[in-house]
């Protein structure tokens, strides 16, 4: 299991580099500036590294926090492939083999029933929720799980 969480969008995107998890060094090597298409190239990366990891059996999670759920992939404007959504396509379908999908997460109600509508997308706008996420996406995965606040 993979649990990924972000809370923004690509702002640099690495040139170069693998996609495949057979490969032995990193997913991408050598550092580029932030740009339109750049951004789009880092949210179609991590949907193709998911993608791959998924066809290996490995249950992939993805949580967006902040502006991973306000923001493109490209610019942080409303224009290109909303960051939720490429973090959507990147999680594990449901257990009925149900894609995950993403939805604004503008209001606590919206929120709610992003969290618990059974697929491994999760949403989150304060640091406060991320605990019942969590208990949330492993809960779904196996049964007897606690999260410990160690001081």
């Amino acid at each position: 299991m993979i649990v990924f969480e972000t809370d923004g969008r690509p702002f640099e995107v690495f040139e170069g580099g693998s996609t495949s998890l057979s490969d032995s060094g990193d997913v991408a090597s050598g550092r580029q500036n932030a740009g339109w298409s750049k951004g789009q190239n880092g949210c179609q990366k991590l949907v193709d590294v998911a993608e791959n990891a998924k066809r290996q059996g490995v249950l992939v999670i993805t949580i967006g926090f902040g502006e991973a759920t306000s923001a493109n992939c490209s610019d942080g404007s409303s224009s290109g492939t909303w960051t939720r959504d490429a973090l959507a396509k990147a999680a594990s379908p449901s257990g009925a083999g149900v894609a995950s999908t993403a939805s604004p997460c503008t209001s606590s109600a919206s929120r709610t029933a992003e969290n618990t509508d059974g697929d491994y997308y999760f949403c989150a706008a304060q640091g406060s929720e991320l605990a019942s996420i969590f208990t949330t996406a492993i809960s779904q995965v196996s049964s007897g799980v606690r999260l410990v606040k160690l001081p």
